[in-house]
């Protein structure tokens, strides 16, 4: 995948802890064979707050920012990102509290938090270069 220098972009980090995440960044630069320099838009520096932490990170983890999806509610189990710690965390609706707010149950940790809708969006895949909206999670 191609990206321009400055493009928003996500970036997935595939280590145990940040498995399912998504973190809001810009597109650098390609850097050697398939990687990419990245800057992430939430994650700052330790020793400077206001520096905005920079990464070389493998190219499969980088995808475009998905285009918004509008949404006035949720259903149960309705595969979702939620907004935590600095990035989109992919979950499954596991509870209605009313009509804006849910529990939202994440199976790499086995988890549930509640979540205001504001903070929720439809978790999309890119598939074959076009974004596929996730579904119902399938009930076992």
């Amino acid at each position: 995948m191609e990206f321009s220098h400055g493009e928003r972009v996500e970036i997935s980090i595939k280590q145990k802890d940040f498995y399912g995440s998504y973190y809001t960044g810009k597109f650098l630069s390609g850097v050697g064979l398939n990687k990419f320099l990245v800057e992430y838009e939430t994650l700052r520096s330790n020793r400077c707050e206001t520096s905005r932490i920079t990464d070389i990170v493998d190219a499969p983890n980088v995808r475009p920012f998905p285009p918004e999806v509008k949404v006035t509610d949720f259903s149960l189990h309705d595969i979702v990102d939620a907004y935590e710690n600095d990035a989109w965390w992919v979950g499954t609706i596991s509870g209605i509290i009313n009509s804006t707010n849910y529990y939202v149950y994440f199976e790499n940790t086995g988890e549930i938090f509640a979540y205001p809708n504001s903070d929720l969006r439809v978790h999309q895949e890119l598939v074959n270069g076009n974004w596929v909206v996730s579904h119902k999670k399938g009930l076992k």
